[in-house]
């Protein structure tokens, strides 16, 4: 009979929806996170229920094929990521068999779903995030993820799941709580200011919203923040211009029957290497859309309803998709701003004097 702390060899057999992965030790079911399918390990039983139990890795005897590098050093504390540690191909195959079994043991229907689409991007894909903020044990400000199952925080401005530009707003409001001495919730006193911080940018437009939770009406040199995140926000569009850039390189390379990474062996070109060759092309992109932008402020360019559904309308064609699909996919104000953009390039052109 299983007891805790006992020390026992077993094989992984499977995984749960939480991403635990599961063996059976003389008839009962062991749960371990962080384990993989195919994990043969040593493992310590910390809780021992009556029908199954939980247990922690003490060895890895002889590790998965699925196994691979772990880069992230809070993935284990955080409780932001419960796959880290397998690969792309095998989280794909995990999550595809989840759903079969949903259809399978929840609605009783026994259907094969499509393959999974994996995703171009699998790391810096995701477009918002929320951080709770808090004082740490020497008095220093955290701003990070809830651990698993609790409201300690895991100090990680800059998660690889998240723009890495979302980090330098982090520690921009970082420094600015610190330097005005903004005090930050406290959840045993129900007393302190700022309680989360929310980031979202949008991939199109470059434009990423910046938004402070807080425990009261007024937040101190509001005006002050707002001027410093001005003054540093050009910088983060030239990042999200030059991830756009580097999108649309790759499917030009797809289209020629290529991928990045054979690219790159060919080349001998790394990812940072083709970001640096971009980035210029990216900044005068962002620096033209911002004066742009300023033009048709001072000449006040307006949009009618006419002009949105001709861009609609456009734009379903260039993508063969419906009118009402393209409705639902864009927002009306980024179509607004878009055509006002394009408008102020026309203006520019007209006022333009070509001398000889």
């Amino acid at each position: 009979m299983l007891r805790k702390n006992d020390l026992i060899s077993l094989t992984i057999t499977d995984i749960t929806n939480e991403a635990s992965g599961v063996g059976r030790y003389e008839g009962i079911a062991v749960f371990v996170p962080g384990s993989a399918v195919g994990d043969q390990l040593k493992v310590r039983i910390v809780k021992v229920l009556k029908n199954y139990a939980y247990g922690i890795i003490e060895t890895i005897l002889k590790p998965s094929a699925d196994r691979t590098e772990d880069v992230c050093p809070v993935s284990r504390q955080c409780g932001g990521c419960s796959l880290r540690h397998i690969s792309y191909a095998a989280e794909c195959r995990i999550k595809q068999n989840w759903v079969t079994e949903h259809f399978r043991r929840i609605g009783k229907i026994d259907l094969a779903p499509l393959p999974i689409q994996p995703s171009p991007a699998q790391n810096a894909y995701r477009n918002k995030a929320q951080y709770p903020v808090r004082l740490g044990p020497d008095g220093k400000i955290q701003i990070g993820f809830f651990a698993p199952r609790s409201h300690r925080v895991i100090e990680n401005c800059f998660c690889d799941l998240q723009p890495p530009f979302f980090g330098e707003v982090l520690t921009l409001i970082q420094d600015f709580l610190e330097q005005y001495r903004i005090s930050v919730y406290d959840e045993q006193s129900h007393q302190g200011l700022v309680r989360h911080l929310f980031l979202r940018w949008g991939e199109k437009t470059g434009e990423v919203m910046v938004c402070l939770v807080i425990n009261g009406q007024q937040l101190p040199y509001a005006d002050a923040l707002i001027e410093k995140l001005k003054a540093d926000i050009p910088e983060v569009m030239f990042e999200t211009e030059t991830d756009n850039f580097v999108r649309d390189y790759e499917s030009r390379m797809r289209m020629q029957g290529l991928d990045l990474e054979t690219y790159f062996k060919y080349t001998g070109m790394t990812a940072d290497s083709l970001r640096e060759q971009l980035r210029p092309q990216a900044e005068k992109q962002v620096k033209l859309r911002l004066a742009l932008e300023k033009i048709a402020k001072l000449e006040k360019i307006k949009v009618g309803k006419k002009d949105i559904d001709e861009e609609i309308q456009r734009i379903a064609a260039a993508y063969q998709m419906e009118a009402d699909q393209v409705r639902d996919m864009i927002p009306e104000d980024s179509i607004v701003e878009d055509l006002k953009v394009k408008k102020a390039m026309d203006l520019v052109k007209e006022k333009a004097v070509i001398k000889a």
